[in-house]
């Protein structure tokens, strides 16, 4: 008797089909998401599908009703500015060509602006440190103050080139900045006029009790040049102690910076690591560079939040080598190194490629170097506490060596 199909044998045969394809499309969908990384068709493997930028455009130009407005060339930098700030570090920047300009002059010692060293801080343009006897001083700003608007324009969103381009300006002219500060339940206005901001690199001064005063205000290429002026000054008998300030100093050459760390260090000592995505090396010290090898004399070196990146390296060296006592302030944690490529148009995209450790290979980034000696500058004083604070210290220290 041939075999006759039934309504349930039907029934039965579509659910497993239906189960079937249910497990098939469940296991599929598993597949897509591991292959792309994410359940979307914008990523493949590593590579990004840029095509959506493209259909993007092309329903603008197709669709959007205020079309005469669109404008090519800033369509390609806003995109470019987006995917470079979805790294996620406030140090890698797209830079259009205007502002690729400013990194021309930023390693000026003779600027013009309000004085005032800033970083983005969760999105928010702050205030890092302000330059003593600066505009930004006089009109009362304060670390930690963000700087909200720049004449009406917020600032939330640029990167810190395009911020600091806007708080610039020709010595002589005027900046309204809105400003937001802890502890004051509304922002305030606060015009400040821009001037010339003359940094330099170098200021020695004796002291009271052979103590002898260093100040290094920029890592810039000179920097070596004119402190050798003062070799004999530092070895001399008359000269007991040193006082070496880097508070406001911002950095500036790392070659310069390895220079002045060589002059303590016998050759081929380890004044930093450089640390890549794969591998690190270690940064030596300069051979014919030892001329403070066989100092033996206290030093203290003056930091605050305002010393960064080539100064923190420095700092790095005379802590981890025991060659000096750091007073004042924590450092601002500028510990990446960052490479600029030369982009079409006059545009340029920096990027971070590598961290800088110690010589014992601490982290600088992000978390700067702590003084053994904590002490605020207080504004209130008549006196500069924190440089008193380490002339007490090398008072000390000469007064123990002279016992002995």
């Amino acid at each position: 008797m041939p075999n006759r199909i039934t309504k349930t044998h039907l029934s039965a045969l579509f659910i497993i089909i239906f189960l079937l394809g249910l497990i098939l499309g469940y296991f599929l969908n598993i597949a897509k998401i591991n292959y792309f990384g994410k359940d979307t068709n914008v990523v493949l493997g590593n590579r990004l599908q840029l095509g959506l930028l493209d259909k993007i455009w092309q329903s603008l130009e197709k669709d959007f009703l205020y079309d005469d407005d669109l404008d090519k060339e800033k369509a390609v930098w806003g995109s470019a500015e987006g995917l470079v700030a979805a790294a996620g570090d406030p140090y890698t920047v797209f830079l259009r060509p205007e502002l690729n300009k400013e990194l021309d002059i930023t390693l000026d010692t003779e600027l013009e602006g309000i004085g005032a060293e800033v970083a983005m801080e969760a999105g928010y343009l702050t205030i890092i440190s302000v330059l003593p006897d600066s505009p930004a001083r006089q009109a009362g700003l304060q670390s930690g103050d963000v700087i909200y608007e720049v004449d009406g324009k917020a600032t939330v969103g640029m990167n810190v080139y395009e911020a600091v381009a806007l708080v610039r300006g020709p010595d002589g002219s005027e900046v309204d900045l809105t400003m937001i500060r802890s502890g004051k339940a509304k922002p305030f206005e606060v015009k400040v006029k821009r001037s010339k901001l003359d940094i330099p690199l170098l200021d020695v001064n004796e002291l009271e009790d052979g103590i002898l005063y260093i100040g290094v205000g920029y890592f810039g290429d000179k920097l070596m040049d004119q402190l050798s002026e003062h070799y004999n000054l530092i070895k001399s008998d008359k000269t007991k102690a040193i006082v070496w300030d880097m508070r406001y100093n911002t950095g500036g050459l790392l070659e310069e910076a390895v220079a002045l760390s060589s002059e303590f260090l016998p050759e081929g000592q380890t004044i930093s690591w450089r640390k890549y995505k794969n591998f690190k090396e270690a940064i030596k010290s300069f051979p014919g560079f030892q001329n403070f090898a066989d100092l033996n004399k206290p030093m203290v070196l003056l930091l605050n939040e305002g010393s960064a990146s080539a100064t923190e390296i420095f700092a790095g060296v005379l802590r981890d080598y025991e060659l000096a006592t750091l007073v004042g302030e924590t450092t601002l944690g500028k510990g990446s190194m960052q490479q600029i490529e030369e982009l079409s148009g006059g545009s340029s995209l920096k990027v971070t490629i590598a961290e800088w450790l110690t010589p014992k290979e601490y982290n600088i980034n992000g978390i700067g170097i702590s003084p053994d000696i904590e002490v605020e500058f207080d504004l209130e004083a008549d006196y500069d506490t924190q440089l008193q604070k380490a002339i007490d210290v090398l008072k000390e220290k000469t007064q123990i060596l002279n016992a002995e």
